[in-house]
């Protein structure tokens, strides 16, 4: 970068007060950053969606031994209701500009988002598209479970193709699976894919990036 360009980018950061490295810290959020664009050029574009190459992300959760009562089947997003569920109904509903109080509904997620349920019992689900009734597994796994997840991702794959982003959440140790070669199985870029197993604190800090994230390249939300 050369002299003068340098001079327009820190004139540019003095406009927004953040010509600092104190002032950096004191962003709250990139929508905070383009508050403070459009009050220094008037007319600044909004956020755009970034164009990808991809059709979807995937976000691979585990089960919750916290289920939802009920004797009637239902998806796993609505039937799981341990923490990292309840923080992903609750973001889902933030992203997709639901109202303050209005509970959240399988509609809130958007097409370019596939998620899957690892239940040691029931094998990979879909988070919506499966119907499982409330039980009690007792950390029960089921024989064959990673041969069953290996062929729902494959057909996954065969339908949607490889995806963009990959998050995966909880423990896989406990089922009995190990991906050592998830990203050429996946056929994506290992930097594409996040695995959090350990500490619940962190599993949900983790997925609440990821979804602000991708819901920002893929929609250009910046709404939290």
């Amino acid at each position: 970068m050369g002299n003068t360009d340098a001079e327009k980018v820190l004139e540019a950061l003095k406009l927004l007060g953040i010509d600092t490295p104190d002032g950096l810290t004191q962003l709250e959020s990139l929508e905070d950053l383009q508050a403070r664009i459009g009050r220094v050029v008037p007319g600044a574009s909004p956020i755009k969606p970034v164009e990808l190459d991809t059709e979807y992300d995937l976000l691979y959760i585990t089960c919750s031994k916290t289920k939802v009562e009920g004797e009637e089947g239902m998806p796993p997003i609505l039937r799981y209701d341990g923490p990292k569920y309840k923080t992903l109904r609750k973001h889902l509903c933030i992203l997709s500009g639901a109202e303050k109080d209005e509970p959240f509904n399988t509609r809130m997620i958007p097409d370019w988002l596939e998620i899957k349920c690892l239940s040691g019992w029931f094998g990979l689900l879909d988070a919506v598209e499966d119907l499982i009734p409330w039980y009690d597994d007792l950390g029960v796994v089921r024989r064959g479970l990673q041969a069953s997840v290996i062929v729902k991702l494959k057909e996954l794959m065969d339908e949607r193709g490889p995806p963009g982003q990959v998050l995966v959440i909880g423990g896989l140790k406990s089922y009995g699976i190990s991906f050592k070669n998830m990203d050429k199985f996946l056929k994506c870029h290992p930097s594409h894919i996040q695995i959090v197993s350990k500490g619940q604190g962190l599993q949900m800090r983790a997925l609440i990036d990821w979804l602000r994230d991708r819901f920002r390249e893929r929609e250009g939300v910046t709404r939290w």
